[in-house]
């Protein structure tokens, strides 16, 4: 059954106040130093939650049932007020449990849980310790931020004795005069002007004067009491757990002469948060107004309120004396408001409220001019919109980035034109516009088509249009294209020209040839040889026909020379 209840108080913890967790400490503080069989003694059990907000906790107390019994558990002034499970206890088992939620997310250094009131029934040294304990965090997630669970032991007599501060034996010296106002300096209560959330176990020390014979040193609820009873002569002291409120530290010296002054020293403990209190939103928790008012009635019976936080969205907004707060203009959506009340001891309570700020009528757009070029600017857009509001017009770059933000007055016929001359550079970008009234409320964006801005063309061949940069790039291309052209034909004419050559050689020397044949043939045939024939002998024919076989051969060598040449 007690895992259900746990179960359903962790469900209850996510549904509270979101805030970050780190820490929480549970810690048992009696009020008496010294406990004899047949006392009563109370035990408080109490929670640091060192700055985080919580809202729920459970533990088991277990104790000596051999040493201690239980008189009575109470639940007064317990920063908890929804018992999942009611405290309990059995003397029997020497155990005490509960399970204790708040409505609210709570913080302090001390705050109250349980006060319990323990009779001790026999003599030896008994423990007070924690098991099965946990305390959540009211951040959404019901985290457990219990870090140490911290118990407590103590010696129960067989009969009452004095257990007073640890004494100083000393010859005085000589007193020309009443002792002077103690100096008093206490570490867990430093500044005697300030409200402590704190409340354990401290001490308290100062320094002896050679002439001072006796200390009085006490801690009551009165202002303005001189302590007349001594214990002894020390320069310290031990004190129990103050309950919430204003105490006071007597401490006064003695010499041979007598009293000398008090020093009443203020000590202010406020361990209880502000009560829970509603956070109020005055024009209703839906409208469309962008600058709410959230008031709330917070009060603090001790140390009194500190300070307001109040945190939209979990962003920590604003921080405030007065018990309103005027939002900022918020755009329309829904919305988690958080209001954390600090006292002066630093113990806060949260309390938070829903709301949804309601857009008004988003403007209509006639007109939107998406031929814009690089660096010229010119964007315009215009349309209907409420009367005497404004329009706001962004563009917005791929990477989300404002590049341009303008805005223009609606007139009284709902009109209105905005123009943008800021120049813009290539890309793509965004644009949306929307309305703001008076009051600063807005309206959903309408978005527009998005911008390609572009380099003006140059050139424009029916729906073609040309831009210098493309203009470019086609006499690039063209001049590409035609130099390969160039370099092709003329590979080709190079390539046809050599055939020709070749083939003209050919037949040259296959021409010059067929004459050479038919010289040497008339030669032989007229007995008369090329290579023996002498011009003095040889006829006057042969003589010619050698002259002319000569005259071949060296026009087929030079005909073909030349042709090579040319190759």
């Amino acid at each position: 059954m007690k895992k259900h209840l746990l179960f359903l108080v962790l469900i209850f913890a996510i549904l509270i106040t979101p805030s970050f967790a780190k820490a929480a400490t549970l810690n048992i503080s009696i009020d008496k130093t010294a406990v004899a069989i047949g006392d009563e003694f109370t035990a408080n059990l109490k929670i640091n939650s060192e700055n985080v907000s919580i809202n729920v906790a459970q533990a088991t107390l277990q104790f000596n049932r051999d040493i201690l019994e239980v008189k009575k558990v109470e639940k007064t002034d317990s920063v908890f007020t929804l018992w999942l499970a009611e405290p309990e206890f059995s003397n029997t088992a020497g155990t005490v449990s509960f399970l204790g939620g708040a409505v609210t997310g709570v913080s302090g250094q001390s705050l109250q849980t349980l006060r319990i009131t323990f009779r001790a029934k026999g003599a030896g040294k008994a423990t007070i310790s924690l098991t099965d304990s946990a305390v959540i965090a009211s951040d959404g997630s019901g985290t457990n931020v219990l870090t140490s669970a911290n118990g407590l032991e103590l010696d129960v007599l067989t009969k009452k004795g004095v257990i007073g501060p640890a004494q100083i034996t000393r010859e005085p010296g000589i007193a020309s005069g009443l002792p002077a106002k103690p100096e008093v300096k206490i570490p867990l209560y430093s500044d005697p002007k300030k409200w402590y959330g704190v409340s354990q176990d401290f001490s308290a020390t100062f320094s002896l004067p050679v002439d001072v014979t006796n200390v009085a040193a006490v801690v009551n609820k009165v202002s303005a009491f001189d302590p007349t009873v001594s214990e002894g002569l020390f320069d310290n002291k031990n004190f129990k757990a103050l309950s919430d409120g204003i105490s006071y530290l007597h401490v006064r010296f003695k010499n041979k002469i007598g009293w000398g002054v008090t020093n009443h020293y203020r000590l202010a403990v406020d361990t209880a948060p502000p009560a829970p209190f509603i956070v109020e939103v005055a024009s209703g928790p839906i409208s469309d107004n962008p600058t709410p008012v959230f008031t709330f009635q917070v009060s603090d019976q001790l140390s009194g309120i500190s300070e307001y936080a109040i945190l939209i969205n979990n962003q920590e907004t604003a921080k405030t004396k007065s018990g309103s707060y005027r939002s900022n203009p918020l755009p329309p959506g829904k919305y988690n408001i958080s209001v954390s009340a600090k006292d002066e001891a630093g113990n806060t309570t949260t309390s938070m409220t829903e709301l949804e700020v309601l857009p008004i009528p988003s403007p209509e757009v006639t007109s939107f001019s998406q031929d814009v070029y690089v660096g010229e600017g010119g964007v315009t857009a215009s349309g209907v919109s409420l009367p005497d509001s404004k329009v706001l017009m962004t563009i917005k770059n791929q990477f989300n980035g404002e590049v341009s933000a303008k805005e223009t007055e609606v007139n009284e016929n709902g009109a209105w034109l905005v123009i943008v001359d800021d120049p813009l550079k290539r890309g793509r970008y965004s644009v949306e516009v929307w309305a703001q009234d008076a009051r600063g409320a807005l309206s959903l964006p309408v978005k527009l088509p998005d911008l390609n801005i572009r380099l003006r063309p140059i050139l424009t061949i029916g729906n073609l249009k040309i831009t210098a940069d493309v203009f470019i790039i086609i006499l690039i291309v063209f001049f590409a294209l035609s130099f390969a052209a160039g370099l092709l034909v003329q590979r080709f004419i190079s390539n046809q020209r050599k055939r020709k050559i070749v083939v003209a050689a050919r037949d040259v020397e296959a021409f010059l040839g067929t004459i050479r044949k038919d010289v040497v043939f008339i030669l032989q045939k007229h007995g008369v040889s090329p290579k023996d024939c002498d011009p003095g002998v040889e006829s006057e024919t042969g003589f010619l026909l050698k002259k002319i076989d000569d005259r071949i051969k060296k026009f087929e060598r030079y005909i073909l020379e030349n042709i090579e040449e040319i190759r």
